[in-house]
């Protein structure tokens, strides 16, 4: 009788776990490619800067919907850019145990998604307002001196 007991109690405790709130982190690792010192936004807050190879890591966390993210960089338009969310898998494992309690406890912290991509390549398009055009028999496009400005930016993210 007392490994009956023993044997429901564990069930009771297993059943109340979560998959994927204890297997996976709270947040997940982007890598982001772009032209360097493009900055990277959340909802207004810097999370990203690339560095000279234009690359640049975040950690993000995890929610139920995808969000969109922003890119920033002198001489070019600013870039919206949506980070999709996709279902993890490993909640599923709630269900195979018998947990709907833990399926429940994935839904509710979010970690019942995850980012679709680790990796997302940003592509920047020049802004005109940001460019001098020399006239004279075959026209270019100069960037204006406002890359000067960044380099006196913090290098803390």
């Amino acid at each position: 009788m007392k490994h009956i007991i023993y044997l429901l109690l564990v069930v009771m405790a297993m059943s109340m776990t979560s998959c994927a709130t204890i297997l996976t982190p709270d947040g997940q690792q982007i890598t982001f490619i772009a032209p360097p010192k493009t900055r990277i936004y959340d909802g207004g807050k810097l999370i990203a800067r690339t560095n000279k190879d234009g690359v640049a890591f975040a950690n993000i966390d995890k929610k139920l919907h995808s969000k969109t993210l922003v890119a920033e960089k002198a001489g070019f338009q600013t870039t919206p850019f949506e980070l999709s969310a996709t279902f993890n898998y490993v909640s599923l494992g709630n269900l195979i145990i018998g947990g709907g309690i833990g399926f429940g406890v994935d839904l509710l912290t979010g970690k019942i998604c995850k980012w679709k991509d680790n990796i997302i390549e940003i592509k920047l398009f020049p802004d005109r307002a940001g460019f001098a055009i020399a006239q004279g028999k075959d026209s270019i496009l100069l960037p204006n001196d406002d890359e000067n400005d960044d380099d006196q930016e913090d290098d803390d993210v």
